[in-house]
């Protein structure tokens, strides 16, 4: 149930002083081109499941309300956006 009542619920409970959840931007390269990413990570040591989110369901075009969900729920969530979206490059 832990996983379910975190989706549910608005905070974490007790933040992990050495492990908190944090954000962090990155990019990585697919196919020569540079794709921007954000990387929610879970609070606590882990391991954690990483949930790969991609933009553009209908009604929020980014979702990141889910990704904060799944974090306070125990994922990690990997966010990233499409080449030529949001700052990711196109090289070719």
């Amino acid at each position: 149930m832990r996983y379910i009542d975190g989706v549910i619920t608005s905070d974490i409970k007790n933040i992990d002083a050495t492990y908190p959840p944090t954000i962090r931007e990155l990019n990585f390269q697919s196919y020569g081109d540079r794709l921007n990413a954000i990387l929610y990570q879970a609070n606590g040591l882990g391991p954690h499941a990483t949930v790969v989110l991609l933009h553009g369901y209908p009604g929020n075009e980014k979702n990141l309300d889910l990704a904060q969900s799944l974090r306070r729920a125990g994922y990690n969530v990997l966010f990233f956006h499409y080449r030529g979206a949001w700052g990711s490059v196109v090289q070719h």
